[in-house]
């Protein structure tokens, strides 16, 4: 039970934004169960949560027109359906409000699909349910052009297979898979004493070594020579693979060229406009050669090298978004790549689902652009931008939420 006084202080806190069929499942499933108030209580405190400010509970009564036993009331039900958790630290309350399940998830759980039926009943929840299946695959064969028979690049190796795993979402997303296969295979030429070369790996492992492939467009033959060298049999596995020297010799592989014709013949995308060139460049390259793109060809600096590594090694953004990433710093911030702000974005663009370059760049460049619109809040960061320029520069700088929204153009 709540104990809430007039002077008590409220802070909204949300996980992530909503999104997708986030609006669905709240209207759909979790209306009927929590019924309107609640429903417009927990979407309330998601509009508040936005704005970053702490409200004393009687301002909040009065600004949303609620008593406090309503908002007890509301508050517990929505703590129920663990869409809030409240945690207080004496008169001081934070809501951390979490998205709604997924319908899938929705209908596996006993309780919430069973509290649905209670509402509604069985035939009508099988309905709903029914009604979020997507639609039958349609028959004939698949005669879809893929993406590099249209556009070309360098994805017509045999480690690059637009097809292999197929991903079933109804986003459109264009995924180059690792022929794992064809990489073990080259294994076992390689170690030709071990009977299954698919012990020497750990999951893990195999995952970062597509990831090399896929960062540095290494195919599996060349891929193989480097392991071999980076493979050490005296550790315990899973660590075997020695992931500094592997990327030191991938890079060492690449062959960068400052040449004109190269980059036009890399840049000539069928396309309407130099963005969506652009974005279609972002979305085939990868990371390393965008990278060199950026910098009008020729090898990339080593930290750059190795923040490019770490964002997508480590932190396990996509390439799309790594290279709308770089596009977003070198086109804004005079070309300079800070890593303390790359990887604060990184963060930001992880917790936002972003996956595909064209997704990026709407979270990263539409605000930023409409921000420069603004004459007024133009002149307003030109004004900061000697004491920020330092700040940008300086890699043990910790920027804080509101310095990053106001980097990236985010209006609160």
């Amino acid at each position: 039970m709540h104990t809430l006084v007039g002077n008590s202080l409220f802070t909204s806190l949300r996980l992530r934004p909503l999104y997708g069929n986030d609006f669905e499942s709240l209207s759909r499933l979790y209306a009927p169960i929590l019924g309107y108030r609640a429903l417009g209580l927990y979407l309330t405190l998601y509009g508040f949560s936005m704005s970053h400010e702490s409200i004393r509970a009687t301002e909040f009564f009065k600004r949303y027109e609620l008593t406090k036993g309503e908002f007890i009331g509301n508050i517990s039900f929505l703590e129920a359906l663990a869409l809030i958790r409240t945690y207080q630290n004496g008169d001081h309350y934070t809501f951390l409000l979490h998205s709604p399940s997924t319908p899938r998830d929705f209908f596996k759980n006993v309780l919430l699909r069973g509290t649905l039926e209670n509402k509604l009943g069985k035939e009508e929840v099988e309905k709903i349910r029914l009604s979020f299946n997507p639609p039958s695959k349609p028959e004939g064969e698949d005669i879809s052009a893929g993406f590099s028979s249209v556009y070309g690049g360098d994805y017509s190796r045999s480690s690059f297979c637009e097809n292999g795993e197929e991903i079933q979402s109804d986003r459109a997303h264009i995924r180059l898979g690792i022929d794992e296969g064809k990489l073990l295979e080259e294994c076992a030429k390689a170690f030709p004493n071990i009977s299954n070369v698919r012990t020497l790996f750990s999951e893990q492992e195999l995952r970062d070594v597509g990831r090399f492939m896929m960062l540095y467009g290494i195919d599996e033959i060349s891929m193989v020579s480097i392991l071999k060298d980076a493979y050490s049999f005296d550790a315990p596995k899973g660590k075997r693979l020695d992931f500094r020297y592997l990327g030191d010799k991938c890079l060492e592989m690449k062959s960068f060229q400052r040449s004109a014709a190269k980059r036009k013949r890399r840049i000539a995308i069928p396309g309407e406009s130099t963005l969506s060139s652009e974005l279609r460049l972002m979305e085939r390259s990868n990371p390393v050669d965008y990278l060199s793109h950026l910098q009008g060809g020729g090898t990339p600096s080593e930290a750059d090298v190795h923040l490019v590594q770490r964002l997508a090694l480590e932190m396990g953004l996509e390439a799309p978004v790594i290279n709308a990433l770089l596009y977003y710093l070198t086109t804004t911030k005079d070309g300079k790549i800070s890593k303390n702000l790359a990887e604060k974005i990184a963060a930001s663009l992880l917790r936002a689902h972003v996956e595909t370059s064209l997704d990026a760049y709407d979270y990263l460049l539409t605000p930023a652009t409409n921000k420069r619109e603004d004459r007024e809040e133009k002149e307003e960061r030109e004004s900061e931008k000697s004491t920020q320029k330092a700040d940008e520069n300086d890699d043990s700088y910790e920027y804080s939420e509101e310095e990053l929204k106001k980097i990236m153009g985010v209006k609160s």
